[in-house]
């Protein structure tokens, strides 16, 4: 007879675990018999661990183990069949408890503290059991060059120091345990959360630790669009809206996108009673209401009034009323929220991160419209301008009078008051690197004179600011040693082309750079950190020089007077 083969045996032995714990959820047993079912679930911890750590051993001695390369498989099995129905009896048992305090027929403090034990019970049972994988492969494998040392120290690993110990793993296999290390941490991050909201009755859950963990999946493998799916479904757990769409966005324009995470975006903006947007369109008439103008209330504007105004102009027959398209579906005209909104970011909010997530959400929009709700790939470089619809245009106009707004009233006003924070200059960094990835915006940028307008009084309001800095007007990208922040939260992003090039990066990606994994995820060393002003200083270099190419063949009549030094700017007609 023949012998199952690892995959096959792994799988059968998952199913037979799955009828065993449907049996044991259909009959309450966790309920009526918790000494039974803690030590059935122990009996599943012990019998998946043996299977995946005789699996990881064999990657020292085989090359492309058929059972090491079903190991992701089997950790999404594992998770789908065996602890999301644990994790789903707990909410049906939550759910009865909350309908019962509803209806006021008894106190059930006594039920929601038995079902916290017995939840924390079942957490530490299965924490234990991914986090042991994580420890069992990082203390016999060397994926020093794939891993940051420092990651694993923040994971409390203790043997991460070089690791000296271990042996080294063959290439094939490489790829496959940061694969599992990934689905590990984003799995903790899903536990952690679903503990949180399981636990808490009355109050605001915190999600700290499951945000953690999943920034920490992102670090690992930011291409795959599932980590951001899950941190979207937090805050929108959380009511941050504005958040939620951005990470939604970004789990969907990812190298591997999410397919979750394109689905609910559409369905926010396309379906009228998508239950999200429901909850949307109530939160924005509150902040429509509140007649306050302080700190709060100008914050709210800057992400609800975005939101709004995002959808009417991605989405337009689905955001304004059928009499008038010109008037929101609530009854507020578009000019009225335009206005509001820009005066929102005139004022000095401290919320430049709310902006910058505008900003990407923007870019990704573009891209979304083109590719339609099915996500289909489309050769943007192939598409002119002539080929935009009416659409796209109105749109575009949005996109660049929101950032010609941006950069009037943050970025000039603020980025030399506010040197601790990236996100000014980097927004400019962005939007440029944007531009001459896409050649329609390309071209529509060359023709939009308030933009123009706004990009050439910066470079002069530098060129005013530092007369005797010839670096800052160098025609050639300059150089770093490790990639910046908004590199690492922009890395994989495919609206970029998965990477900001606006740097000359060869001293980081140079043969035999043994820091390469540090000096790309925000972990380099004191040797080469430099502190926020010199940063600074060299995304302004950057800037310039992106700026000066990109005005060089604008079409709005701005020219550079070699007399002054500057760009001067007329009042010709834009050239077609």
């Amino acid at each position: 007879m023949t012998k199952p083969s690892h995959d096959n045996a792994s799988k059968y032995t998952v199913l037979n675990l799955k009828k065993n714990l449907d049996s044991i959820l259909a009959a309450n047993t966790l309920f009526t018999n918790d000494v039974k079912a803690f030590k059935f679930f122990e009996f599943v911890v012990r019998s998946l661990t043996r299977i995946i750590t005789d699996e990881l051993k064999l990657i020292k001695t085989e090359k492309s183990s058929s059972g090491v390369q079903m190991l992701p498989e089997l950790l999404d099995s594992v998770w789908e069949d065996v602890i999301s129905p644990i994790l789903g009896w707990f909410r049906a048992w939550k759910l009865t408890l909350l309908g019962f305090e509803k209806k006021k027929k008894y106190s059930t403090i006594v039920e929601f503290r038995k079902l916290r034990c017995k939840l924390r019970r079942t957490f530490k049972l299965f924490h234990k059991f991914y986090y042991g994988i994580i420890e069992f492969l990082v203390t016999n494998n060397d994926i020093s060059r794939q891993i940051p040392e420092k990651l694993l120290r923040l994971l409390n690993l203790k043997r991460f120091v070089g690791f000296s110990n271990a042996e080294n793993i063959d290439d094939d296999n490489v790829a496959i345990l940061v694969i599992i290390l990934h689905q590990c941490l984003l799995i903790l991050g899903k536990l952690h959360f679903q503990q949180s909201y399981l636990e808490t009755i009355k109050t605001t859950a915190s999600y700290e630790k499951s945000v953690r963990y999943l920034k920490y999946a992102v670090l690992v493998l930011p291409a795959y669009g599932t980590s951001y799916h899950e941190l979207a479904s937090i805050e929108f757990c959380s009511k941050n809206f504005h958040r939620a769409i951005y990470l939604l966005l970004r789990g969907t324009l990812t190298r591997i996108p999410n397919l979750k995470s394109n689905k609910e975006f559409h369905s926010f903006f396309s379906n009228k009673k998508d239950k999200r947007r429901l909850l949307f369109n109530v939160k924005l008439q509150e902040v429509l209401d509140n007649e306050k103008d302080d700190l709060t209330a100008g914050l709210l504007k800057l992400q609800y009034y975005f939101l709004a105004l995002f959808g009417y102009y991605f989405q337009r027959e689905n955001w304004f009323r059928e009499e008038d398209p010109n008037i929101l579906f609530n009854g507020v005209e578009i000019v009225h929220m335009r206005r509001h909104l820009f005066l929102a970011i005139e004022k000095d909010l401290n919320a430049i991160d709310i902006v910058f997530d505008s900003v990407i959400i923007l870019m990704g929009g573009f891209e979304l419209m083109l590719k339609g709700s099915s996500g289909k790939i489309v050769a943007i470089n192939y598409v002119s301008l002539r080929d935009l619809k009416s659409e796209h245009i109105m749109y575009l106009e949005f996109c660049f009078d929101y950032f010609t707004e941006v950069i009037n009233a943050k970025v000039r006003k603020c980025w030399r008051q506010e040197m601790d924070k990236f996100q000014y200059l980097a927004i400019i960094r962005i939007i440029e690197c944007w531009i001459k990835s896409n050649q329609p915006v390309l071209q529509f940028a060359h023709r939009n004179k308030a933009f123009c307008f706004q990009l050439a009084e910066f470079v002069n309001d530098i060129i005013s600011l530092y007369p005797n800095e010839p670096q800052l007007f160098s025609n050639f990208k300059p150089q770093r040693n490790y990639f910046f922040e908004e590199d690492i939260l922009l890395k994989e992003f495919c609206c970029v082309k998965f990477v900001l090039s606006d740097f000359d990066d060869s001293l980081i990606f140079k043969n035999n750079n043994k820091d390469i994994i540090n000096q790309i995820s925000g972990f380099v060393g004191p040797e080469y950190l430099r502190d926020k002003n010199s940063e600074n200083m060299l995304r302004l270099r950057c800037v310039m020089n992106a700026s000066n190419r990109f005005l060089l063949k604008n079409r709005c009549g701005i020219r550079w007077n070699k007399i002054s030094g500057k760009y001067m700017i007329n009042n010709d007609p834009v050239e077609s």
